[in-house]
């Protein structure tokens, strides 16, 4: 995808080991080569933070030990203190709370989104990501513009690898049963 070079490293702060499996593979169907770091332990993501020097953080609120705004605070007391403050963190969490949203945004995240409820959503999520950080929009034409290229995209690679596996499998019979 011809955006994806502005994100070149992404962190995921989130507890649940299979939304960050989900949230991490639908990032890779529109990212090529992006250096992904999952981390399950809240405690652990300032440290993988200040290693990565992540161009996107994506944050869970309602974690273990430390929750998704402490480390927010951590996070933008660190990235104000960097040389290259470029991080942009997301809050992605299950809370629907206009207060959990306003007091995110107060806090310095670029945006607040709900997790999906499909696969689908989450394709839509990463492709919604690639398009803020591309061009800074909030939600217009270049945002759907993202989504539909990367929803395009992913249609036309299975498509292609279904064609193809059938063509092959095909051909198979054909030399299998020799000519008639």
């Amino acid at each position: 995808m011809q955006n994806a070079a502005l994100i070149r490293s992404v962190l995921i702060v989130d507890d649940d080991p299979f939304d960050s499996l989900i949230i991490e593979r639908n990032l890779r169907a529109v990212m090529n080569d992006v250096d992904i770091k999952v981390v399950n332990d809240s405690r652990k993501a300032l440290d993988a933070f200040l290693t990565l020097k992540p161009d996107l953080v994506l944050l869970d609120i309602s974690m273990p030990h430390l929750n998704g705004f402490d480390v927010l605070q951590a996070i933008s007391a660190s990235n104000d203190n960097l040389a290259d403050d470029s991080s942009s963190v997301v809050m992605l969490s299950g809370s629907t709370s206009s207060e959990d949203k306003r007091r995110a945004l107060d806090m310095g995240a670029v945006a607040y989104r709900v997790k999906p409820s499909s696969l689908a959503g989450y394709l839509e999520l990463a492709g919604d990501l690639l398009s803020r950080k591309a061009s800074g929009d909030k939600g217009g034409a270049l945002l759907r513009q993202a989504i539909v290229n990367s929803l395009s995209d992913l249609v036309r690679r299975r498509t292609h690898a279904h064609r193809d596996h059938h063509w092959s499998r095909r051909q198979s019979i054909v030399f299998q049963s020799g000519p008639r």
